[in-house]
């Protein structure tokens, strides 16, 4: 069994320090600031003058300590995590040697953190400005392979199991977790992440226990059910004004191509055709064109993922590839744009609608091989749920140097 040696945890601890080393007292009262204005404001409101005048010093102390907001930033995401990783990688050498105990160990580490949802609800407001920054995202794609590959790796390793496999699955955890305490926040608690962890914690078992990977036609015979009722369709949207739409649809390409913080009326009157005005006009101003955008966003990532036989697709022919081509940039444009929004109501209604929707669609998908295999269909849709927001976290951060397409087959994999 892989075990992390004492040098793994050097270089673990270094890697995260290229992020942030140990700080001043006064520069730890600055971020802790920082922290202050994103949990009461959000993280759109996280500028340098609001963190010095929440901390009440001078914009020029913060940038003695932190030098850029980039690297403020990096490190603040980077503070939600650092103390528990470490002291959960400096117990893995000494965890038992069977694959259940150690599957227990980094499932129940991943459920620990997700207890904490204001964590994440922070984490995933700082997301949408982190990742478009090149410089920051290199730094944080580094922390990324520091989790898959000491944290996760080293208890998910098999003697039958190629080193790429192991790598896909570590992936994969990992993109559970984050998912599904991100599914809570979409749906403002109402989604338990315990469900969704068992049930990661039973397949994980079962999948080292056997060792050997299933073919994709060892469980082609199950893949439908003629007595499953289809999910009902996902609710339209209502009807709106065509320069509306126009300026929906412009906001849709801002975000893949620039991100949200490249949503300016300018761009959205450049890339539309419409004048500036015309958001006003229609949404009442920026932040009610972001929660319009919002809801559109989740409205076409939960069509995107409901697709017919998409995920019997994964569980019989394990195409990765193309769910990740599909499901991506639908996702990429959620993630960033809804925890900015989610402050709003009528955005959490329509949120909560949308994934109580793709919940009973993938389930319904998915029942036969439940059915078959004993666990919950609903269950088994969080997962899949949760793989997606997570892998697209993985592929936005290191856009160039991830794929997730061998994780979505080890999905495919574990499910079946």
């Amino acid at each position: 069994m892989r075990q992390p040696r004492t040098s793994s945890i050097k270089r673990f601890r270094n890697t995260r320090s290229q992020i942030g080393e140990p700080l001043v007292p006064r520069a730890r009262q600055v971020l802790e600031a920082a922290q202050r204005v994103v949990d009461r404001d959000g993280a759109d409101k996280l500028t340098l003058r609001a963190i010095a005048r929440e901390a009440g010093e001078a914009t020029s102390v913060v940038l003695y300590h932190f030098s850029t907001m980039d690297r403020l930033e990096a490190l603040l995401l980077d503070s939600l995590w650092h103390d528990i990783d470490v002291e959960f990688l400096a117990t893995i050498a000494s965890l038992p040697d069977d694959a259940a105990s150690r599957v227990d160990a980094l499932v129940d580490f991943h459920a620990s953190i997700a207890e904490d949802p204001q964590r994440y609800q922070r984490y995933f407001g700082l997301v949408s400005g982190v990742v478009r920054k090149p410089d920051t995202r290199v730094e944080i794609a580094e922390i990324y392979r520091g989790y898959r590959m000491e944290l996760n790796v080293p208890l998910l390793a098999h003697p039958s199991r190629s080193s790429d496999e192991t790598e896909a699955l570590a992936a994969l955890v990992l993109a559970v977790a984050e998912g599904l305490s991100f599914l809570q926040l979409m749906t403002a608690d109402a989604a338990s992440p315990t469900p969704g962890f068992e049930l990661l914690r039973s397949l994980l078992r079962k999948k080292l226990a056997r060792g050997r990977e299933p073919s994709p036609g060892d469980f082609r015979a199950a893949a439908h059910d003629p007595g499953a009722r289809p999910a009902d369709a996902m609710p339209e949207p209502p009807a709106i004004h065509r320069t509306a739409q126009r300026l929906l649809d412009a906001g849709h390409v801002i975000l893949r191509s620039n991100g949200l913080r490249g949503l300016s009326l300018e761009s959205l009157a450049r890339t539309s055709g419409e004048a500036r005005p015309a958001v006003g006009y229609h949404f009442g101003s920026k932040l009610g064109f972001v929660e319009a955008l919002a809801m559109d966003a989740v409205h076409r990532w939960v069509v995107a993922i409901t697709a017919p036989e998409m995920w019997n697709r994964l569980v019989t022919d394990y195409d990765g590839r193309e769910l990740a081509r599909v499901l991506e940039p639908a996702t990429m444009e959620v993630v960033q744009v809804f925890p900015v929004a989610q402050r709003r109501q009528d955005v959490r209604d329509v949120a909560f609608t949308a994934i109580a929707h793709a919940r009973a669609a993938i389930a319904d998908q998915l029942r036969s091989w439940t059915l078959d295999r004993g666990y919950p269909a609903e269950d088994a849709a969080d997962i899949v749920l949760a793989a997606i927001a997570g892998l697209t976290l993985q592929k936005m951060y290191d856009p160039d140097g991830f794929d997730s397409a061998p994780a979505l087959e080890q999905l495919g994999s574990l499910l079946s």
